[in-house]
């Protein structure tokens, strides 16, 4: 019974137990396998970060090809209308001046005239695509119900 008390601190007093060196022992030792199991996590965090790197510059160069191939088919696209419509007017200055040189005036007003209708009809709808693609961008921020 003394034994006991005298191993139980009283208040405010440290307990009467000495140094014991195989617990301390076993702090350095966890101690050590802390720091060892830190250092792997951080070398796996790194390997993570490296890996996030090397596969967003892989996304970002395809981006960057993507768009590059892109504008070159809109280049060719663009390229071959302009041709089309060259040679049409090609073939249809063409027409009117044979037109002409037959003394068909007639002819030649009814070509004008449909030459004007179809430009008003194209110019019309490009007018109209260009107002929807710009009211498509820039869309007015979604209101908040209050």
């Amino acid at each position: 019974m003394n034994d006991e008390q005298h191993l139980r601190p009283h208040r405010g007093q440290a307990p009467a137990k000495g140094f014991d060196p195989e617990l301390f022992r076993q702090f350095i030792e966890n101690q050590a396998q802390e720091l060892e199991i830190r250092s792997e996590e951080n070398e796996i965090k790194r390997q993570e970060l490296e890996l996030g790197y090397k596969h967003a510059a892989v996304v970002l160069a395809a981006q960057v090809d993507d768009r590059q191939r892109e504008r070159q088919h809109d280049q060719k696209t663009n390229l071959r209308g302009s041709i089309i419509v060259c040679f049409l007017f090609v073939v249809l200055i063409t027409a009117i001046l044979y037109a002409l040189r037959l003394d068909k005036d007639l002819i030649v007003l009814e070509l004008l005239k449909y030459v004007g209708l179809i430009l008003a009809g194209g110019v019309s709808g490009y007018s109209m695509r260009t107002i929807q693609e710009r009211k498509e961008t820039v869309k007015p921020p979604a209101k908040s119900p209050a």
